[in-house]
This record gives C-alpha cells, structure tokens and sequence, in this order.
C-alpha cells in the first residue's frame, strides 16, 4: 500500500512538474507614465509595468480606444511611439497585457494631452533641434551637419 501510495504521488508530483498547471491566472498591467491629465510637451517615452505569473506575450497600446501597437520582446514601443504624430488636444491611453496561456488584464484608462508646442523638426524628429539654415539645408540637432558649414547657399 506504502509503495502504491508512493507511486501515485511521485506521478502527481511528475505531472505539476512536467506538464505544469492549468494557468488561470491573469496578468497585471499599470501605466507608469503618463499620468493622469499629462501634457506632452517634450517627447517622452510611455512606461508600462506588466507582470505575470507564467510570463507575459504581449502589451497592447489603445490610443483613443484604437489599437496603436503591440508589444513583445522584438516589437518595442519605443521603437514606433512618436507623440508629433498624434493630432494636438485630448487622448485617452489604455494598455492590456497577455499572457501565453491567452489570459489578458487590461489597465485603468488616462487621459493625456498632446501640446500645440509639441512638433517635428526639419529632420523628422519628434521635439528635435535641427533647424534650417541660412541656404534651406536641414542641420544641427541629430542631422550630423553643423549650422550653415554644409555648403554655401550657391550649392557649393
């Protein structure tokens, strides 16, 4: 009986360990910034906190409860997040985080706002410094190019 007994739970024990629990558990999601009635007036990146118990797949951005992106470990928020681009005014931002059993929590919504000072440069870069100078050439900021030395305004 000692030995059946013993059997049974070294199967149940092999079962948990091998092949795991049902996962029922959902994850959790929060946005870290902005906050509540942010306004960007500088380019700042979005911080969200997602944690599961299992590990989590995904993040899903909702601006204005439309799907702006998902997030995994080689599709990066940061590489797509680009506040110039969003109409200047109110926003609502919403995240919701799976995991990879399907399971998904989705955070409290925040109102944001995009400032009117809020712009691209000439160069394209969300709250930049390049400018153009004297001959019309886009320079200075992350162009590479040093304010009115790339050539003279005869093309030269």
């Amino acid at each position: 009986m000692t030995g059946t007994l013993n059997i049974l739970l070294a199967g149940a024990l092999g079962y948990i360990m091998f092949l795991g629990t049902k996962d029922t558990e959902s994850p959790i999601v929060k946005i870290n910034f902005p906050s509540d009635g942010y306004e960007f007036r500088t380019y700042k990146q979005i911080e969200v906190a997602a944690k599961d118990n299992k590990g989590v797949k995904s993040v899903t951005y909702f601006i204005d409860e439309e799907k702006y992106h998902t997030e995994d470990s080689k599709n990066l928020m940061k590489d797509v997040w680009n506040p110039c681009n969003l109409s200047k005014g109110k926003h609502t931002l919403r995240v919701e985080a799976s995991d990879k059993k399907g399971n998904s929590a989705s955070s409290d919504i925040i109102v944001f706002y995009i400032s009117s000072e809020l712009k691209s440069d000439c160069n394209g870069q969300c709250d930049g410094k390049a400018i153009l100078d004297d001959c019309g050439d886009c320079s200075g900021g992350s162009t590479g190019l040093e304010f009115n030395s790339n050539r003279d305004c005869n093309g030269d």
